[in-house]
């Protein structure tokens, strides 16, 4: 984040080159796609999911184990991604976010997501 605390565009273009290089191989890979639709000045990546990623049940785990642990990984470690056409509860998040600790991301240095 820039000085005046909004997210600047450095950000923006390190979380785009990290979408590009980690996360969209394994969301294409699966029918889908994504978008970076806004970051806000608290570090909330707001995702666009469209293809096969739209309505598909496994699409909250693919935001919290795939591309928030990637932006976290890979641009700043407190970013975190909300894909507000899911409307899922926090506390369904929360539970993604235990079950797929950062540790088992799945998103290896190579930059090939694991499938």
């Amino acid at each position: 984040m820039g000085n005046s605390g909004k997210p600047d565009s450095a950000l923006r273009q390190r979380a785009q080159a990290a979408i590009d290089a980690y996360v969209l191989p394994y969301v294409r890979n699966h029918g889908g796609d994504m978008s970076i639709v806004d970051i806000d000045d608290d570090g909330v990546v707001t995702c666009r999911l469209d293809g096969a990623c739209r309505g598909c049940p496994a699409a909250p785990v693919t935001v919290v184990a795939v591309i928030e642990r990637a932006l976290q990984a890979h641009v700043e470690p407190t970013l975190t991604v909300k894909a507000p056409q899911l409307e899922v509860s926090s506390h369904a998040v929360e539970r993604i976010r235990r079950l797929f600790p950062a540790s088992r991301r799945g998103i290896p240095a190579s930059g090939k997501a694991a499938v």
